[in-house]
């Protein structure tokens, strides 16, 4: 909206996330084709307007997945994937976090999806309030630590 300040985060490649043992996470298993015909698990969207990258690049190419179970809270999602036949499109920093976490493989995306984008908005009322303006900074910094390389030892 033209009333509220943008900043973008970072960008973030797609990927997919599946149970260890499914037989798509095995390498080169998950086609185009596979992709589409297999069930899905996606976040219940914010409101009914809203499209994420994955439904909007679909929308584009004309294509549909079986959006199969759809879970309300997205950081929960991960963790109902293992000892299933789901799949999770999702950023590759939200899926490496939970790859760490739960029984689960990433996976390339076998469509060319943009990079998800992630910002922070906020009111003009608080573009020059000084705690404000110090907390986007420190969200700023914590972003580039995700994107950028990691440090060499001397």
């Amino acid at each position: 909206p033209e009333h509220l300040h943008i900043s973008t985060l970072l960008e973030d490649e797609v990927v997919c996330i599946l149970a260890r043992e499914n037989p798509l996470a095995r390498e080169g298993a998950l086609t185009a084709e596979r992709y589409l015909e297999a069930a899905h698990l996606v976040p219940m969207p914010y409101s009914s307007g809203q499209r994420g990258v994955v439904e909007a690049s679909l929308n584009t190419l004309r294509m549909q997945r079986d959006r199969r179970v759809e879970c309300p809270y997205f950081s929960v999602a991960p963790s109902l994937l293992p000892g299933t036949d789901l799949i999770m499109t999702t950023s590759r920093h939200f899926a490496q976090y939970h790859a760490e976490r739960h029984a689960i493989a990433i996976v390339p995306s076998p469509l060319p999806f943009p990079a998800m984008r992630f910002y922070q908005l906020w009111h003009e009322s608080q573009h020059r309030a000084a705690p404000h303006a110090w907390l986007r900074g420190v969200l700023t910094a914590a972003a580039r630590t995700l994107v950028a390389p990691p440090a060499r030892p001397d």
